[in-house]
């Protein structure tokens, strides 16, 4: 049985008037937490339930969502905290915002919004308890949604969730889902995050996507639990009519990959084809998803073809392996698997590397 040890980790230093709950995202082991910086004059309190459980049931076992409220309250209460704040990524921005409003937090911040829990029908979510998804009440706790413009789910939950009760939503410019990431890249999160314990407004307006941008993705989708194919298919043509780079189309198509939308990552790479033409980027990713589809007759085609680039022979060459291995077994693909080692086994960062630990 684990211990609320393991699940919570308490640093209740500071003058004792804010408290910043941190909620880990889904790939923090048991034990490890998301930890975000903030100001040295707050207490902080981190949060991990050590399983892709989106905080449904708390943090999990015998700290139900009733009993992780009742562990934060009793904490904060005993710190003297006159204002709570929330903080997290991923599923840990959807903790922060589920368990900061029963909470009765002050304001959250929510990086990488997945807030609509069955937006991609079945994806992550066999080890969430049965039954509908809750859905944010949007009550006196003001959430402030930060998406990067290249995650479709992302950006339709903040401007849906943004628009209620008082809320704010940015949408990043050429950034994915991981929000806070790409903001510690640029070397803003920690003012980000000051400004927002401070209690002031957020100033991102050097990475905002443009203005017009903006106001079409507002128009066009509305409720997220309604974010169907089609409306994929929407997004894709609006993003590819406004200049969008070969790196950041191949960034949404890796996230549709990542939540097994294999028919809408496909039409994806349609509309980049026609746009970049035969982009090595773009032939990789065909062959992923047409191996992920089955038709594997096209897939082997593409990585036949890729084989001959230098950039990309390793992976066409494992992905032959892959189809191999689907259709003759194991065993089949072990001269594929071979031929992939002798390949790595040439690259000169490889060898002396290799040479390094050799002596």
């Amino acid at each position: 049985m684990m211990s609320a040890d393991q699940r919570f980790e308490f640093s209740l230093s500071g003058n004792g008037q804010i408290v910043v709950i941190h909620f880990s995202s889904r790939n923090r082991k048991v034990g490890s937490f998301d930890r975000y910086p903030v100001p040295d004059c707050v207490g902080n309190i981190y949060v991990n339930p050590g399983s892709p459980n989106w905080y449904l049931d708390g943090v999990g076992f015998d700290f139900g969502v009733d009993e992780t409220i009742s562990i934060l309250n009793e904490a904060c209460k005993g710190y003297g905290a006159e204002k709570i704040y929330c903080i997290g990524s991923s599923m840990g921005a959807w903790g922060a915002a589920y368990i900061g409003e029963q909470l009765g937090a002050n304001a959250t911040l929510l990086f990488g919004p997945e807030l609509t829990l069955n937006i991609y029908s079945g994806f992550s979510r066999e080890n969430n308890i049965d039954g509908d998804f809750p859905s944010l009440k949007c009550s006196d706790t003001k959430h402030n949604i930060v998406a990067g413009v290249l995650c479709p789910s992302d950006v339709v939950n903040a401007i849906y969730f943004g628009r209620k009760n008082g809320n704010s939503f940015f949408c990043l410019n050429d950034c994915g889902h991981a929000s806070a990431k790409f903001l510690k890249d640029k070397g803003v999160l920690r003012d980000v995050i000051e400004r927002f314990v401070g209690g002031g407004n957020l100033d991102l307006s050097n990475f905002l996507i443009s203005p017009d941008l903006l106001a079409k993705l507002s128009r066009d989708f509305g409720c997220p639990v309604s974010f169907s194919e089609v409306e994929l298919s929407r997004y894709a043509d609006l993003m590819h009519s406004h200049d969008m780079k070969l790196s950041s189309s191949m960034q949404v198509v890796d996230h549709l990959l990542g939540r097994k939308l294999y028919l809408v990552a496909s039409e994806w790479l349609d509309r980049s084809k026609i746009r970049y033409s035969d982009a090595e980027e773009i032939l990789y990713r065909m062959c992923r998803v047409n191996r992920k589809m089955k038709r594997f007759s096209v897939a082997v085609d593409l990585a036949n073809q890729l084989r001959k680039s230098p950039a990309y022979k390793k992976l066409a060459l494992f992905e032959l392996a892959q189809i191999e291995a689907r259709l003759n077994g194991e065993c089949s693909a072990l001269s594929l698997y071979k031929a992939l080692c002798e390949e790595h086994s040439t690259d000169p960062f490889y060898k002396v590397a290799f040479g390094k630990l050799a002596e």
